[in-house]
Order: structure tokens, then C-alpha cells, then sequence
């Protein structure tokens, strides 16, 4: 039986394929740091959940932080790069 043209379309989940491709490099030697998908079927560390609950319980924790704050330190950072590559 031959298959459909819609599943011999569908492709590799890409983070199976990268997740290869990380154990190959292991293997070789390779210092890998993986900030892939994570293990979503382990529980998180306790030090995690506390430090979170902590965090958010911290004034301002749910607030935006300013716009007008982060663009004036990533434009300010930016020019002065610019004016010392020139």
C-alpha cells in the first residue's frame, strides 16, 4: 500500500532531528549547552518552584516593565557601539 501524498509530505519533528544532531556532537567531544525542548515529563526542582513563588510575589512582579526605560538603554547602547566602530 503506498501512502498518501499528504503523510509522505509531512516531515521529521525538527527537534528530534536536532536532538541527534546534539548527540552526535557529544559523542565527538563537543561541549554542547542544550536550551532545547526541556523533559516536560520530569517534576520541577522544588528550588525552582519556590524561587518562582517568591518572584512573583515581589512588588511590581506583574507589572510591564517600562518601554520607554528599555529603549532608551538598547539606543543608547547601540550609538555608542556604532560611534566606536567609525
Amino acid at each position: 500500500m503506498k501512502p498518501s501524498d499528504r503523510i509522505a509530505a509531512i516531515q521529521p519533528y525538527y527537534f528530534a532531528k536536532k536532538l541527534a544532531e546534539v548527540r552526535t556532537l557529544i559523542s565527538q567531544g563537543k561541549d554542547i549547552i542544550n536550551l532545547g525542548i526541556g523533559s516536560p515529563d520530569t517534576d520541577t526542582p522544588i528550588e525552582i518552584i519556590n524561587e518562582l513563588h517568591h518572584s512573583s510575589t515581589l512588588k511590581g512582579a506583574g507589572q510591564y516593565q517600562s518601554y520607554n526605560e528599555w529603549y532608551i538603554r538598547i539606543t543608547s547602547s547601540f550609538f555608542s557601539m556604532v560611534q566606536t566602530n567609525l
